[in-house]
């Protein structure tokens, strides 16, 4: 039982990791979108 309990905790780390790279990643391909719109005008 204690072995599950340590691994739920930990999953959600990882998913919390995940979600914030992502997070990052898309905004970093956002702003270099609007970079290159507003370059082209």
């Amino acid at each position: 039982m204690s072995s599950t309990c340590r691994t739920l905790p930990a999953a959600k780390t990882d998913q919390i990791k995940a979600l914030t790279v992502g997070y990052y990643v898309f905004g970093a391909l956002v702003t270099a979108l609007i970079a290159c719109a507003f370059k082209q005008e």
